[in-house]
């Protein structure tokens, strides 16, 4: 019965996913809803045969799922993910019914999949993953998650069912280790060897140790609250990375150059996508590469390979203007898209998408909380423009009024066809910065524009 059960949910995703797209729909969730509900265990069923790794955090997953997958794929192992960061459960049944044949048969080696935080104590059980990749814990969608030890809770309830896992864990985020404290299976830890600010920070989600209550210190600090903690009260501290980032020799506006020290041995590589964020994020994806028994000179190798996906750091050409699109979700990963543009050199239009749709989040207090005045002493350095859009663009635009933008120099845009139409006729690059449902919005006109198609057009080409 169950395999009847499967053969019919296979067939029901096949024509749900080509009449979604022939709608000019992408077909990444609805075909695995809808067979979930003819076969609840499917998710089991089509994940036997597959060593698989799951991503979750707050931040990171996409680009650390696209960093694993091709370091899987450059040593020769079929591995396929789910590239459109279609995350909750039935994006992930979508992704593995896309990736089988019609018996249920899986022709991968591998499958590297990000998973919402929230959703993955749903799916671990059935997945049975090899390896759990936790990128990190920040505030995020506060109407949604509530404070940052809820995200832990649920991030540890999924570790919980999946005991002979491997743990990737974040060792310079204390919420993150707190995951699997305590819980069987064996951990790898990754993260930064090296101060990229001050002491402490200015600002922490987790101020006071989450054993006793004491104040954290750091002997260095790269950002948010990550670093080298410890806490002089308990002595609950820092655990030893086995993938660590032991020098940035380079951060430049494409790339990074850096040396890992991976399990005691040094190896430099190129991480093909910008930002310090994305350094923490090779970091955590050599864990997996670890996880999988992967050469790890190999991998680090593959970084270089690896481009911006989806709306995260993404580069797009229209006409002569440069375009970079910048996901951005909450406080800590506009301060780090906020820090890359302050790299710039150059004079460039920023462009901020609001909206507070129900997959944002309708709390937008988070854009208070990141750090906008070094941005806007960095623009009237580099003589560089901000405009503002979205359904919450007037709040946008008043936030950065108080970060010192005279209110006439902001420009809102009605309607996303209208900013497309401003981004395509701009003298100078682009960089736009949307939340999720935004970003779905520009990221379709703008790659219409520069002819790159819609995402599930370019997974099949």
């Amino acid at each position: 019965m169950k395999n009847i059960r499967l053969s019919i949910a296979i067939a029901l995703s096949r024509a749900v996913s080509a009449a979604s797209r022939l709608t000019g729909h992408g077909g990444t969730s609805l075909p695995g809803k809808l067979a979930l509900r003819v076969c609840p265990d499917l998710l089991e069923m089509l994940s036997q045969s597959l060593d698989v790794v799951l991503v979750t955090g707050t931040n990171g997953k996409t680009t650390t799922t696209r960093m694993l997958e091709q370091m899987c794929v450059s040593q020769g192992l079929r591995s396929f993910s789910n590239p459109s960061g279609a995350n909750l459960k039935a994006g992930l049944a979508a992704e593995l019914l896309r990736h089988s044949s019609l018996s249920g048969t899986q022709h991968f080696d591998c499958a590297v999949l990000e998973v919402d935080e929230a959703v993955l104590h749903t799916v671990t059980a059935q997945l049975n993953p090899r390896a759990v990749i936790v990128t990190n814990i920040f505030r995020d969608q506060l109407d949604r998650f509530g404070e940052v030890t809820g995200t832990a809770s649920c991030i540890r309830d999924g570790l919980r069912l999946a005991p002979h896992a491997v743990q990737c864990l974040n060792a310079d985020c204390m919420l993150t280790v707190s995951t699997g404290e305590d819980l069987p299976g064996p951990k790898l830890f990754f993260g930064m060897n090296e101060p990229l600010s001050g002491q402490s920070p200015t600002v922490s989600d987790v101020p006071r140790c989450l054993h006793c209550g004491g104040i954290y210190r750091y002997r260095y600090h790269t950002y948010a609250h990550l670093g080298d903690y410890y806490c002089p009260s308990c002595g609950s501290e820092h655990p030893l990375p086995q993938a660590a980032v032991s020098h940035i020799s380079f951060l430049g506006e494409d790339s990074s150059e850096v040396t890992f020290c991976l399990k005691g041995n040094m190896v430099s590589g190129v991480i093909g996508v910008p930002g310090v964020h994305n350094i923490y994020n090779a970091a955590a994806a050599l864990t997996g590469a670890m996880a999988l028994g992967l050469d790890l000179q190999s991998a680090v190798k593959s970084l270089s390979q690896t481009g911006a996906g989806f709306g995260r750091m993404e580069k797009l050409s229209i006409g002569n203007v440069d375009v970079r699109i910048i996901l951005v979700k909450n406080p800590v990963g506009l301060s780090r898209a906020l820090d890359y543009l302050c790299t710039r050199k150059d004079t460039f239009r920023a462009v901020f998408c609001l909206n507070d749709r129900i997959n944002d989040g309708t709390d937008i207090s988070w854009i208070w909380d990141a750090d906008f005045d070094r941005f806007a002493e960095c623009c009237r350095e580099t003589g560089s423009s901000v405009c503002v859009a979205g359904t919450r663009a007037a709040d946008m635009g008043l936030r950065l009024k108080y970060a010192g933008f005279p209110e006439d120099s902001i420009s809102l845009f009605e309607n996303m066809d209208d900013l497309a139409r401003s981004v395509r006729d701009a003298d100078c690059p682009v960089c736009v910065l949307p939340n999720y449902t935004a970003m779905l919005e520009i990221r379709e006109r703008l790659a219409a524009l520069s002819g790159k198609g819609r995402f599930w057009e370019e997974e099949e080409s």
